[in-house]
């Protein structure tokens, strides 16, 4: 598709200055890319002058503080001691975050978008890495914080969406069904089915 706009309060995106745009958005991909320093040094990327106060109260919201000052960090084949790699927000990451597990790479991610306080969020697959509790806890937070603020999903759990103003269902790159939960579930037609993995 090479046709269409993208409009933010009914103004095309075209319009906006690219840096005041850029501002006013975060996202968190399913693959998040973190760079090499510390948790820290992830958590603020987006806003320097950040507090300490703030940086906590990110990474709570992202379901990552017990994890992070705990040190319970999962690590798939690290030969380093947990001295040479710092403990807490001090700890290093590694090249784009190799020393930490990918749904503890998500939370970082997770708390750097929430950090900004952004007015539109983009979550494409951004609880995938996630068991199904931690899952369950962030999206909860996740729903409280886009309260009154622009947020596109991207998912295939149904329960990442369950919460949604709207639900557009894609078959073949096509919109086939949109509307609420409760209301595509009542229903009874490729959504239901599809989440009952009947399709």
């Amino acid at each position: 598709m090479t046709e269409g706009e993208i409009l933010i309060d009914g103004i095309d995106i075209k319009k906006y200055d690219l840096k005041h745009l850029r501002q006013q958005l975060s996202i968190v991909s399913q693959e998040p890319t973190l760079f090499s320093g510390t948790i820290e040094y992830n958590i603020k990327y987006s806003r320097d002058d950040a507090s300490e106060e703030e940086i906590r109260k990110a990474a709570q919201l992202a379901n990552a503080l017990t994890f992070i000052e705990k040190n319970e960090f999962d690590v798939v084949g690290q030969e380093n001691n947990q001295s040479d790699v710092g403990t807490g927000f001090q700890r290093m990451v590694g090249p784009k975050g190799s020393q930490i597990s990918g749904g503890q790479k998500q939370r970082i991610a997770i708390a750097r978008a929430i950090i900004r306080n952004p007015n539109v969020l983009l979550f494409d697959e951004a609880t995938s890495a996630l068991d199904s509790q931690n899952e369950a806890i962030v999206q909860s937070s996740l729903d409280t914080i886009t309260e009154g603020k622009s947020s596109l999903t991207v998912a295939h759990r149904f329960s990442t969406i369950k919460n949604s103003d709207e639900i557009l269902v894609f078959k073949e790159g096509v919109i086939v069904e949109r509307g609420r939960y409760d209301v595509l579930t009542e229903k009874k037609g490729y959504f239901y089915n599809l989440e009952r993995g009947v399709c």
